[in-house]
């Protein structure tokens, strides 16, 4: 059975393991590092299976440039579970979960990277869909969900990701 829960420091290394398997390098742990170490975290979940850390996700602030509304966004980025525990549900059930607390903590879109045949099943669309694009464009794979209603309806602009991701190579 999955277990999801907020992470702890106790779990920090662990955390680390699963992203450098689910990567094949240390890029996205090294981003986590960073976002820690600058207290740029809002939500950073993992998940537990037979007694043993297996899947992780985070989410960190970002910005509409030049935006005057006062919006809370957020970057999903990393979601990763280990090679071997893959396939099983996991991912979805980290991302599932920190959707719904996303919304409890007053976050009113999320933004990502990722696949464009998996990430629409948990309601993502492209940016374009909402005339926006973000510092790494506006391609289908630059996606966005909105968890306040109709909050980017009358917004425009640049998505712009904390500078750790690329200070990290992401």
């Amino acid at each position: 059975m999955i277990s999801i829960q907020d992470e702890n420091l106790h779990q920090i290394e662990e955390i680390r393991k699963v992203n450098v398997a689910a990567f094949g390098d240390n890029m996205a742990a090294n981003l986590i590092d960073s976002l820690r170490a600058n207290k740029k975290v809002y939500l950073s979940l993992i998940a537990e299976m037979e007694g043993r850390v297996v899947g992780h996700i985070l989410f960190s602030p970002v910005f509409i440039e030049g935006c005057i509304v006062p919006l809370r966004g957020s970057a999903l980025a990393p979601v990763a579970v280990l090679p071997e525990y893959q396939k099983r549900g996991i991912g979805s059930a980290l991302i599932n979960e920190s959707l719904k607390r996303a919304r409890e903590l007053g976050i009113d879109y999320v933004i990502l990277l990722g696949h464009t045949t998996y990430y629409p099943r948990f309601g993502f669309v492209p940016v374009s869909n909402y005339g926006l694009t973000s510092s790494y464009g506006n391609g289908e794979h630059v996606m966005i969900q909105e968890l306040t209603a109709d909050t980017l309806k009358t917004i425009s602009g640049k998505i712009c990701f904390q500078p750790e991701f690329r200070e990290n190579g992401c």
